[in-house]
């Protein structure tokens, strides 16, 4: 999961996005474990809101995982031995309707040995 951060992107709805952020993690956290990746600046206050979730400092664009860490992906070779790649969903801005916010897949690059795929989502 990912801390929503963007006031250009959520405007007064903000607070109550985090809000749900919050209770949808602490959720998840009764049932397994739940990281939550946030920016430097915001790790302390969002650590004190989901307490007994593993709170991660990343460089994260907002709550969009799917659009700015990588999606993992098995493969089950033809003997019988997997293999671990990644994949990158870039994301640009449903078609264009909206200016696409870039953030360095930070994470999906520090994975080396893995098979890159880009593609691009709307």
């Amino acid at each position: 999961m990912c801390w929503p951060s963007s006031k250009a992107v959520w405007g007064s709805d903000l607070t109550g996005v985090q809000d749900a952020i919050v209770e949808i993690a602490l959720t998840i956290a009764d049932f397994e474990p739940v990281s939550l990746l946030a920016r430097p600046a915001e790790i302390a206050a969002v650590r004190r809101l989901v307490k007994g979730v593993e709170v991660i400092e990343a460089p994260v664009d907002d709550l969009w995982a799917r659009d700015t860490l990588p999606n993992f992906l098995i493969r089950r070779k033809a003997d019988g031995t997997t293999e671990l790649g990644a994949s990158h969903a870039r994301f640009n801005g449903w078609g264009g309707s909206r200016s696409p916010r870039v953030t360095p897949n930070w994470l999906a690059w520090s994975q080396k040995g893995l098979a890159w795929h880009s593609l691009i989502r709307d």
